[in-house]
């Protein structure tokens, strides 16, 4: 079994019957043992098998007469188009049927339609860093790494797999959607924190990049998630951020980042042509409903509006809508504008839903020109600084700066000056952290220190195989010893890397 096929199989959770219903290629009697199993009863329940879409190429997503695809129901029929398909959703539902228009028009990937909830994934548009930093922010959040990492062309997706899939009812008001989609948006905002151009918006259980052998440059199958312990993390997540009025809605002081002293952005043209328009397409992925709503929210944010009138007023926007989203949805879409990680709306995408909906260009415009991201103070206008807020710079400056290499080194000066950080400060958090791995080369004023995040040796321990992984491995762990055992899971772990040509693993490591 092949490292895709690996991937495909635990993230589907059996969600789909095991061979194609016609026209499959295994035995008789192997279909009919599986069809006796399948057809069992297991725990009280039906052993009921969905359904999943794929689409062929990117394009078939935002089709102008809906979205075009084929909806696949075995194991054996998804695996026949790897490589075919470019984008997929990982999530089963019930069923999946087509239109009337035959367009090949597919019909079912609704929310209230998912039969069960298989994984999370974080769409991240920019290659602007290296892939270990994706790892690194996971762990300094005190979070796992994930279980598979898609290269895509302009960025990456990250695959957080449950160990079970989690099933949806309606019993509870499709309660495990809520829970489930509380997880999905702490995820995103974890990352965002950290890394640029993480999409926020996109569905939490829409369609990604599919895998195939081409795109997956990370997969460890052992990294799998329970949906309690996901749950568990969430909460803490909402206290942290003080999210307690997600149930409880109420007005409350801007946190993190005070909304930039601008004109005010309600007051703007365009503010008020984006409000009053009411078609507003749920097929466009980057002028849709959720950015439209995020976007003025964000103005509403910038306007210093309270946050209970902003939640009224996108209500009322959205219930204009010729195709609204659930109240549920906007109410998260105005929390994530207004928790203080962003300053104001950003002028490309104000521009992008003026040129989609025919309501020209935003010529007044004023917004700032380095807004969508979270901006934290600088160091040098803090008076103290904990270590640990060093140690994640420390940590930020190695991940960006890694270049594939398992260890970079430095004099303790060149490091001082890169970080602008004070000698005796440098030399307390390298004592103290857990996530900083340190090894020293040679003596005196001569000796360089090699630094090495656990992103950056996973990274390096995926480009190898073989022999030649793990003697790299064995050298790394006695290099740094305090990573213990998380070495030892890459030595056998069945990862791919897209790139044929490996770089010079020598390049990382101290001569002789």
């Amino acid at each position: 079994m092949n490292t895709v096929q690996k991937a495909i199989e635990l993230i589907l959770h059996k969600g789909l019957r095991k061979y194609k219903s016609k026209n499959s290629k295994a035995g008789l009697v192997s279909i009919a043992n599986q069809e006796k199993f399948e057809s069992k009863v297991l725990n009280g329940k039906k052993n009921k098998k969905g359904s999943i879409f794929i689409t062929r190429k990117k394009e078939d997503l935002r089709a102008k007469f809906g979205t075009r695809g084929v909806v696949l129901s075995s194991e054996e029929a998804v695996l026949d188009h790897v490589g075919q398909a470019s984008h997929w959703t990982p999530n089963v539902y019930n069923f999946g049927t087509y239109g009337q228009n035959g367009l090949r028009t597919i019909v079912g990937h609704t929310e209230k339609n998912l039969q069960q909830i298989n994984c999370f994934v974080i769409d991240i548009d920019s290659k602007s860093f290296p892939m270990t930093a994706i790892n690194d922010v996971a762990l300094n959040a005190g979070f796992g790494v994930p279980t598979m990492i898609l290269e895509t062309t302009k960025g990456y997706q990250v695959y957080y797999v449950l160990d079970k899939a989690v099933y949806v009812s309606n019993n509870k008001n499709f309660i495990a959607i809520k829970s489930a989609k509380r997880i999905s948006q702490n995820l995103r905002e974890m990352f965002a924190d950290s890394l640029p151009n993480v999409d926020l918006t996109c569905n939490h259980f829409g369609f990604f990049r599919m895998p195939s052998v081409q795109n997956i440059v990370m997969f460890f199958e052992e990294n799998v998630y329970t949906f309690k312990e996901l749950q568990e993390w969430s909460k803490r997540q909402d206290d942290n951020k003080g999210n307690e009025q997600f149930h409880n809605v109420i007005e409350s002081p801007f946190a993190k980042n005070a909304p930039v002293e601008q004109p005010k952005q309600m007051d703007e043209l365009w503010f008020k042509q984006v409000i009053s328009c009411t078609n507003v397409s749920p097929k466009q992925t980057k002028a849709g409903r959720n950015n439209a709503i995020f976007t003025l929210s964000l103005a509403c944010f910038q306007s210093q509006y309270a946050i209970k009138d902003t939640m009224d007023l996108m209500d009322q926007f959205n219930s204009n809508l010729e195709q609204p989203l659930e109240h549920t949805e906007v109410r998260g879409i105005v929390m994530s504008a207004y928790s203080g990680k962003y300053q104001a709306a950003h002028k490309d995408y104000i521009e992008r839903l003026l040129q989609t909906y025919g309501m020209g260009q935003a010529s007044a415009f004023r917004a700032p020109s380095v807004l969508w991201k979270k901006h934290k103070k600088q160091r040098k206008d803090r008076v103290r600084s904990h270590w640990h807020e060093w140690e994640a710079d420390i940590i930020t400056f190695l991940s960006m700066n890694s270049n594939n290499k398992p260890v970079l080194y430095f004099t303790q000066s060149e490091l001082c000056e890169a970080l602008n950080v004070p000698r005796s400060t440098l030399n307390t958090v390298l004592k103290k952290s857990t996530k900083i791995y340190k090894t020293v080369e040679g003596k005196g004023k001569t000796a360089k220190t090699g630094l090495s995040t656990l992103g950056m040796l996973i990274a390096f321990a995926l480009k190898e195989n073989g022999k030649r992984r793990e003697s790299y491995l064995n050298y790394l762990q006695g290099l740094f010893p305090k990573t213990g055992n998380i070495l030892e899971q890459a030595k056998t772990s069945n990862v791919m890397e897209e790139q044929e040509t490996l770089y010079g693993i020598l390049e990382g490591l101290p001569a002789g």
